[in-house]
């Protein structure tokens, strides 16, 4: 039955990693320490660039000291770190981090690898030339084209946390998605002079929490400068703009063009490689509309509301419930037009305030 396979799944690749005394070692060192709650008083100087489930966003060190994402339980939080090998390799490092909430995605990871290759592409092209280039210009030059010898290698590092021994195996579902995507582009890539390395992988069973039940690693954070990564969660002062309507996007749950689940990009790397490119947060919009079921929704209580609305209701935060009903309140009050325009195809952007490096101000692209 759907059951028995859901577990022997669940079993089959918590034990394939297990065995892996690197994993097991990272898994280790990563959830030992405590998870460090980022605020404006801890973080007063460091740019913070929050991802919430469902996005990805992509940051060069220019742009975000810290790159985080949180409030994970089945989901998985992936980060992805390249720098190109030798030289000034750490000031050029990039990052990508995404909050996994299903299996699939093959297609955004797929976009922020290739994203990676070509800003660095457009780095070394430009520096060799002694002028600033264009990431449109080395996209047409690099896509699908052979890897000359003397293009420096790229080296990717992967740290992926989340999910935990849960019931109906939805987390062991994810794992093997996520690491067989990441499997199949680092074989792909091989040839065009990336070189895959995890780093963290801190899933399933190996995050499994045995006083309380759930997970240990709920968020995970990268500081874009060193690459270290550190279990974190997200206090409401740092978290960035437009939070209900963000996760109001997981209630409409916006499709790709082809038909399939999307992540949302709200942070991408500098247009100009060497420009140092401003920090721009883009909400894409979307359609949603009230749904009739709302009001009761909101009238229920914590317990009855953890099993309509969550994959995991017996291990999840003590704020989840007051993020549902904070979502669901903003869905039924505001109108998607409001928000995103008459046709619902205005996106909202967001630049970081020059006075202060957590607030940002609204623009309209």
């Amino acid at each position: 039955n759907d059951d028995s396979d859901a577990s022997e799944s669940s079993e089959g690749i918590d034990r394939y990693l297990s065995a892996i005394p690197s994993v097991v070692e990272s898994a280790d060192a990563l959830l030992s320490e405590p998870a460090i709650r980022l605020t404006s008083r801890n973080c007063a100087d460091l740019r913070v660039l929050n991802v919430l489930q469902g996005e990805i966003g992509h940051c060069a060190r220019s742009q975000a000291d810290l790159i985080v994402s949180d409030k994970a339980t089945t989901c998985h939080i992936v980060a992805l770190r390249s720098t190109v090998a030798g030289g000034e390799s750490e000031e050029g490092a990039v990052v990508s981090l995404a909050h996994i909430d299903r299996a699939g995605y093959e297609d955004d990871l797929r976009g922020a690898v290739q994203a990676h290759k070509n800003h660095h592409r457009s780095v070394i092209a430009a520096r060799s030339a002694g002028i600033g280039g264009s990431d449109d210009d080395e996209e047409k030059k690099t896509e699908d084209e052979p890897r000359d010898a003397d293009v420096p290698r790229i080296d990717v590092d992967v740290h992926i946390v989340g999910g935990y021994s849960d019931p109906d195996g939805s987390s062991s579902s994810i794992t093997s998605s996520l690491l067989s995507t990441l499997a199949t582009l680092a074989d792909e890539e091989f040839d065009q002079g990336m070189s895959f390395t995890l780093r963290t992988c801190a899933v399933g069973r190996l995050n499994d929490d045995s006083h309380h039940g759930g997970p240990v690693g709920r968020g995970l954070a990268m500081n874009t400068s060193t690459g270290q990564v550190f279990l974190a969660s997200v206090d409401r002062s740092v978290a960035g703009p437009m939070i209900e309507a963000r996760s109001a996007r997981l209630w409409s749950r916006a499709k790709s063009p082809e038909g399939g689940h999307k992540l949302s990009t709200v942070h991408g790397l500098p247009t100009d490689a060497l420009s140092g490119g401003a920090s721009v947060l883009t909400v894409e919009a979307f359609e949603y509309e009230a749904f009739p079921e709302i009001v009761p929704i909101l009238r229920l209580p914590d317990h009855v509301l953890l099993q309509y609305t969550s994959t995991s209701p017996d291990v999840e935060e003590d704020s989840f419930c007051d993020d549902v009903r904070s979502t669901l309140r903003f869905i039924r009050d505001s109108r998607a037009r409001d928000v995103f325009g008459a046709s619902c195809d205005e996106d909202v952007a967001w630049r970081r305030c020059s006075d202060r490096v957590n607030g940002w101000e609204a623009l309209r692209i």
